[in-house]
């Protein structure tokens, strides 16, 4: 639990170096007003209670991914409190045997395994880095550089993540490539990929051309 806190808090850090001005030590967010690039409008302080400063992943049903994934998101969107931060967090489950797709976040992100074990790869260009990961280990994902995690141990396997922004977002490479209305031919053609295959994707991601 130190090692989780400790994670936050120097996310916190490097967040509030690039924010110093920010006017008052704490802003809930207003989520029914927009979204700005300082984040939300603040709630009025007297309104905020004990219970706003807390976040609990127990009892959340969590968002089920491809390959036996579930996500516990703990953006501002949960926990209104991240606003203004440019902090984050969230939780991982890998079912035995299943793996988190290729993706990347607009955020650094530090990953904390808690249960099980994992392989986490980092993609870069032309090089992959390769890191196992059992309890008590974590690693270092920089900014929109794409990864993805995989379940190598005999149960589930949990990890908590911190991000550098309030609201991180998945950008799952299936998705992207797939889920979209670009022709086939066309993205056979800048991918290097099957043209045939690219159909049966954009089929199953429910993509058009």
């Amino acid at each position: 639990m130190k090692k989780i806190v400790m994670m936050v808090l120097v996310c916190g850090v490097v967040a509030w170096s690039c924010h110093g001005d920010s006017l008052q030590n704490f802003c809930k967010a207003d989520l029914k007003g927009p979204d700005g690039p300082a984040g939300y409008h603040c709630v009025p302080a007297e309104t905020v209670t004990d219970e706003d400063f807390k976040y609990s992943f127990n009892g959340k049903p969590g968002i089920e991914v491809l390959n036996n994934a579930v996500l516990f998101p703990a953006s501002v969107m949960e926990a209104p409190m991240f606003n203004g931060r440019g902090i984050s967090a969230g939780r991982v489950l890998l079912r035995r045997g299943g793996s988190l797709p290729v993706h990347s976040h607009g955020a650094s992100e530090v990953l904390y395994v808690t249960q099980g074990e994992m392989n986490v790869t980092i993609l870069a260009t032309r090089r992959a880095y390769v890191n196992y990961l059992k309890v008590g280990d974590f690693l270092i994902i920089p900014k929109c550089l794409l990864h993805y995690l995989e379940n190598v141990g005999r149960g589930e396997a949990v990890a908590f993540a911190a991000f550098s922004s309030a609201n991180p977002r998945f950008r799952f490479q299936h998705l992207e490539m797939y889920a979209n209305n670009v022709p086939s031919p066309t993205l056979s053609r800048v991918t290097f990929l099957d043209v045939d295959q690219i159909r049966r994707n954009k089929a199953r991601f429910n993509g058009t051309g």
